[in-house]
């Protein structure tokens, strides 16, 4: 038996990879502040005139959140590594926008209060975490009625398939970070009976270099999801 091909998945031992990626990048935000485009997506879709609850969980340092906080938003950023929430809040000051809260924690298992949220997003983390099956039903659970739950997922076509230590079918780590890859059917499986899918697509894009991941440029496939969680059923 290859005992190199079996990695426990636990906690920090597939997620300090992350920490350590933070602190070693030299731009102030690792992601050069190319928020997904799905954002102003979700955010077209919501009402000006009520105050907007967002939830953006696997945060990062902030590419994803900036634009809601410019439009008012209360806004909480969910992410592990601590180095990026505190660039995050770093950053606020140099935006005019107001502080987020941020909660450093797995957002498999948050200590939010159940319906909270109008919008609950995570791009490009909800496959990376040890349990996506959790994460949905989490991401679920935090958002109101009536709500809008929108994730990502990275597909076997991505350029990162392979990449590391195979730990499960499909399941890969890399520089201590866990890397899965979905299709449709797959994410069929975790979506609870209260989320109703609105929209789905296929997307594929060029990412430039960007170490010590990936240093040369390099495509990615995923698939994007926006779904609303339904109305309590009567008992």
């Amino acid at each position: 038996m290859d005992d190199s091909r079996f990695v426990k998945l636990q906690g920090r031992e597939v997620y300090q990879g992350w920490e350590d990626y933070y602190r070693i990048a030299n731009e102030w935000t690792a992601w050069k502040d190319q928020e997904d485009t799905s954002v102003k997506n979700l955010s077209n879709m919501i009402s000006e005139t009520t105050p907007v609850h967002v939830a953006d969980l696997g945060c990062g340092d902030g590419r994803n959140l900036w634009s809601w906080l410019a439009r008012g938003a209360c806004v909480t950023g969910i992410d592990l590594s601590e180095t990026a929430l505190a660039r995050i809040l770093a950053n606020c000051g140099k935006r005019g926008v107001a502080r987020p809260v941020l909660l450093a924690c797995d957002f498999s298992a948050t200590p939010i209060v159940s319906n909270q949220f109008d919008v609950v997003q995570c791009f490009d983390a909800l496959a990376q975490v040890i349990s996506p099956a959790a994460a949905v039903l989490e991401m679920t659970r935090i958002t109101r009625p009536g709500g809008l739950v929108c994730f990502n997922v990275f597909t076997p076509a991505d350029a990162a398939y392979g990449e590391g230590v195979e730990v499960e079918l499909n399941a890969f780590v890399y520089n201590n970070t866990l890397f899965r890859f979905l299709e449709e059917a797959d994410v069929s499986a975790l979506l609870p009976e209260s989320l109703a899918v609105i929209n789905k697509e296929r997307r594929r894009w060029r990412d430039p270099p960007h170490r010590p991941f990936r240093p040369y440029e390099h495509e990615h496939e995923a698939l994007y999801y926006t779904c609303r969680k339904g109305e309590p059923q009567a008992v």
